[in-house]
């Protein structure tokens, strides 16, 4: 069959079923329509963070000693403070911290909060609703918390925020909010909290391990244990003076944070390209597994009994 006829023929195949066509193409188109004008555009706000130099003890960075290899019980993470801060951005202990502002909460879910009547309600929608009317059915307790709790609050942050290492001591932090002025206090927020976290970790395990070294070294009488035990102890005698001062412990702002002028939306064009596409193809299986209907049907009796056949050995 030359060039020229499997074209007209295809178009031919095509215009024979056009209404189906146009009805499945124009559902699909219909769909992006509607994603297009409900969805929520967010704004990028982003700041840089480094790590504060003066933990930086050499080129390594400065990390927890492990004071287990002298014998001696404590808690050693191995990771400087820096690491611990970037550990407390998406950390649960950062959520109960934030949990506490009430002012933030509201702001952290909007179509939760009633400003109007000064109370918590539960989220709507109709994505919402099925989901709280099923939590009902089944009797789960959450759907019946008007406020969302702790453990909601946390997995929220963990879904805004992002953390790009940019070298060994810089990392870019970023959220997507629909409002680029909460975004820039919510990083704020987390950046203090997470330092605030980091200094209570590092002070509470300096003091503990202190107190054992201490005790280590007024009982041993071997001198290289001793000048061992005497350099853990300046470390940690270093890290909890650390601790005491005031401003960032862990890590400073490099860069505050900038919100874009502009909320990322997709490409109209792109998406109903992409529904018009969608509607072709699924047109098309639907037409192929017809025809393989189709042709089962003809076949029919004698396609159904050759697996017998062959099972029996045939006759």
């Amino acid at each position: 069959m030359k060039r020229g006829s499997l074209i007209g023929a295809f178009f031919g195949f095509i215009a024979r079923r056009a209404i189906p066509m146009m009805l499945i193409v124009g559902i699909c188109v219909a769909l992006a329509v509607i994603y297009l004008r409900l969805t929520t555009y967010k704004y990028e706000v982003s700041m840089e963070v480094a790590s504060l130099s003066i933990h930086e003890g050499d080129s390594q960075g400065s990390t927890f000693p492990n004071v287990r290899l002298l014998g001696i019980g404590g808690q050693s993470t191995g990771l400087s403070p820096f690491k611990l801060y970037i550990r407390n951005l998406e950390s649960y202990k950062t959520a109960e911290a934030l949990y506490t502002d009430e002012a933030f909460l509201q702001e952290m879910f909007p179509d939760r909060w009633d400003s109007e009547n000064n109370r918590w309600i539960k989220a709507e929608g109709a994505l919402v609703n099925l989901r709280h009317s099923f939590a009902d059915l089944v009797d789960y307790p959450f759907s019946l918390e008007a406020k969302p709790t702790v453990d909601t609050l946390w997995k929220s942050i963990r879904q805004k925020i992002s953390v790009e290492e940019v070298d060994d001591s810089i990392r870019k932090l970023t959220v997507y909010v629909t409002k680029p002025e909460f975004g820039i206090e919510l990083l704020s927020k987390l950046h203090k909290v997470a330092d605030s976290n980091a200094r209570d970790f590092v002070e509470e395990s300096s003091s503990r391990t202190l107190e054992s070294l201490e005790a280590r070294y007024e009982r041993t009488t071997v001198k290289d244990v001793r000048e061992q035990l005497l350099k853990q102890l300046l470390v940690h005698e270093r890290m909890l003076v650390m601790t005491k001062g005031g401003g960032n412990f862990a890590a400073e702002e490099f860069q505050r944070p900038v919100a874009e002028s502009a909320p990322s939306r997709p490409n109209p064009l792109i998406i109903l390209a992409l529904a018009v596409a969608a509607g072709m193809v699924l047109f098309l299986l639907l037409v192929l597994m017809q025809e393989k209907r189709r042709i089962d049907r003809e076949r029919g009796p004698m396609y159904l009994d050759e697996p017998y056949k062959g099972r029996s050995g045939g006759s």
